[in-house]
């Protein structure tokens, strides 16, 4: 934003293009940010101001490392777990029904629980900012990316990460303004919610995502698992159950590919884990050797 204003030179530039390149690699949908820099590019220079090579430039250097990798990722036959042939019918059909907008409103971000103390601050935000368009601009660009994935990923997915920045700035604008009023009440209850935040969200990442073996409700599941074994998982996310698990193995996530099971079998596998409707498919397996919120594992004859 200090290049397109004029504050800063090339080198500013070039460390937002390689930033702003890393983000889009890990998660495309975190170039919302796009959104709030060009309204500051049509603020500041107008519309002759995009014949510009240099603005062409940024861009092409923000978007070649994501479309270089995606292309990598999608010739690696991974059925679309980097975002490349995803059924994006199923999203179309959510937005039709109306209820990505819903879920969206009531569960960003504060689902998360990590916000959840300084909503009123966040409140206090948005009341003291309101005029400051870049903000707004920056939320609208966060919200605008989510619906069309909004299918694609569960109420309280980490792809609502993308909320947290401009949420904070505007928290933070909020800790700022009620500071600067000097009313102890006021002041002495946003420096108590400050200081709950944080462990608060400590104990809500460390109880969720610590040491998988740490999890409460996989705990006795990965005791049963020997630790070398190796695990297919039959599941849209196969991350999460292998990671939960705390073991390595193989990804299958339709049913036409439980016919690849006696071939993984030769490669070493040993168990086959599902979540939801899909466990109903390995009923061939005999009774799962446990079964526990949601997650059953089956050992393969």
């Amino acid at each position: 934003r200090r290049w397109i204003a004029g504050e800063a030179g090339w080198r500013t530039a070039v460390g937002a293009a390689l930033l702003l390149a890393a983000t889009g690699v890990i998660k495309p949908i975190a170039l919302c940010i796009g959104l709030p820099l060009a309204v500051e590019l049509l603020r500041r220079h107008g519309l002759r101001g995009l014949i510009r090579p240099r603005w062409w430039l940024f861009g092409a250097a923000c978007l070649a490392p994501m479309v270089l990798w995606f292309r990598h990722a999608n010739e690696l036959g991974t059925g679309g777990y980097f975002l490349l042939g995803v059924p994006w019918r199923r999203s179309l059909t959510a937005l039709a029904e109306g209820w990505p907008l819903g879920k969206l409103l009531v569960e960003w971000p504060w689902q998360l629980w990590i916000g959840l103390p300084l909503v009123p601050l966040f409140a206090l935000g948005c009341w003291f900012a309101w005029r400051r368009g870049f903000i707004w601009w920056w939320l609208l660009g966060a919200f605008g990316v989510l619906l069309p994935f909004a299918g694609q990923f569960g109420p309280h997915d980490y792809y609502t990460v993308v909320m947290v920045a401009p949420c904070a700035v505007l928290t933070g604008a909020g800790l700022a303004w009620a500071l600067a009023q000097r009313r102890r009440w006021l002041a002495a209850s946003a420096l108590v919610l400050l200081a709950a935040a944080g462990p608060l969200a400590f104990a809500r990442i460390d109880g969720r995502y610590g040491a998988p073996y740490d999890h409460p409700v996989i705990r006795a599941a990965a005791a049963a698992i020997p630790r070398e074994a190796l695990v297919i998982a039959y599941d849209s996310v196969p991350a999460a159950i292998l990671y939960r698990l705390g073991r390595y193995g193989w990804w299958i996530e339709g049913q036409d590919q439980l016919a690849t099971v006696p071939a993984l079998q030769a490669r070493g596998a040993r168990f086959i884990a599902a979540r939801g409707d899909r466990r109903a498919h390995l009923a061939a397996y005999g009774p799962p050797l446990f079964e526990v919120d949601g997650l059953a594992v089956f050992r393969l004859p």
